[in-house]
């Protein structure tokens, strides 16, 4: 299974031999709900079978391969055998298959069910995920337990990752000071007064810095530069001041979750997040609407689909704003960028635009 990211999206929206297959539908986690997850995808597939004879006939060999696979993967499992699959998928499941091209993604969002053959993939519904705050990660941090949360606005679930330190101790193994583990631990005393050079508190204050150091260096490498997804912290108040200290992490963000992790749920966890990225994202989106606004009374902005397919053909789009639940029917030439519309969904060649 793939990762859905702007690499993923590049290779579903290369030119392709047709014909495309692309199928999208919600999937789900858990019993009873997980029953009807494989009916759903065999109605699809025969969908598929149907447009795919309308254009080609029955006897085409390349597309009877292709919804061969389709199908397999529905039957099997990626791996042929896999009694399990449908018991292990997220809210969505998305597949596209071409001549020389198989991909599948388990999303975290709901998906429409769509089962469309066109001369392109029909990736719109995977695009809410590329958004910059649609998703994001939580840094659970104590010294006991370090959980790396990936989160988006319907579910948190911690990742399973085992490049980051799980505790203080499996970071610094014999270099913890045990004399200041009381005090690196709960903070300082009352009135927060430290006092003396190599004090057990100020060991406590510097094994943390070099805990956080290693956590806060494998989180960006591993996980937020290659996702660019924001980091939130959520630590007791005293560690974050300390982490923020020796961060280096550009995804950090500057509002945090100050409360003991361990005493949160996921749903906690998520509700805390989004109080964090929620307004950060409705600012993106309105700041986004108003450049929108600046720009057509410029005669730089458009929403006239015709005019916005010759424009990404010139490479003349800086923003490109989609309604989300909106799908106009019908085809693009990628050489011209002429878009002819009046098309329906389940049409063969006819996409959403």
């Amino acid at each position: 299974m793939r990762t859905f990211d702007r690499q993923e999206l590049s290779k579903l929206l290369a030119a392709h031999d047709e014909p495309c297959l692309s199928l999208t539908m919600p999937t789900h986690r858990s019993f009873p709900e997980t029953e009807q997850d494989p009916v759903r995808y065999r109605n699809l597939t025969r969908q598929l079978a149907t447009a795919v004879e309308k254009k080609f006939g029955k006897r085409d060999a390349n597309a009877n391969a292709l919804l061969e696979q389709v199908e397999k993967l529905g039957a099997e499992g990626p791996d042929g055998d896999d009694a399990e699959w449908w018991s292990h998928q997220k809210e969505g499941l998305a597949v596209y298959a071409a001549p020389g091209f198989f991909a599948y993604y388990r999303v975290p969002i709901p998906l429409r069910e769509i089962a469309v053959v066109s001369n392109s993939f029909h990736v719109k519904p995977l695009l809410p995920l590329l958004r910059k705050h649609e998703r994001y990660h939580v840094l659970a941090l104590t010294q006991n337990q370090v959980t790396l949360w990936d989160g988006n606005w319907e579910r948190i679930a911690p990742l399973g990752v085992k490049d980051v330190p799980g505790s203080k101790k499996e970071a610094l193994g014999e270099e913890i000071n045990t004399s200041a583990q009381s005090l690196s631990h709960h903070g300082p005393g009352p009135g927060g007064a430290v006092h003396g050079s190599g004090t057990p508190a100020d060991q406590g204050k510097e094994e943390l810095r070099r805990f956080f150091r290693e956590v806060d260096k494998r989180v960006e490498d591993r996980h937020s530069k290659p996702t660019g997804r924001p980091l939130i912290l959520a630590a007791v108040e005293y560690y974050h001041p300390l982490f923020r200290e020796v961060s280096k992490n550009a995804a950090l963000l500057d509002q945090g979750i100050v409360h003991d992790p361990k005493s949160m749920g996921p749903d906690e966890l998520r509700a805390a997040a989004l109080e964090i990225v929620g307004p950060m994202r409705e600012r993106e989106i309105g700041a986004a609407i108003d450049e929108y606004g600046r720009a057509k009374a410029h005669a730089q902005g458009t929403d006239d689909v015709h005019a916005i397919g010759a424009a990404a053909v010139g490479g003349r789009v800086k923003h490109l704003l989609l309604e989300e639940a909106r799908r106009i029917w019908g085809r693009v030439d990628r050489e011209s960028g002429e878009v002819a519309t009046g098309g329906a969904e389940g049409n063969p060649d006819d996409a959403d635009v």
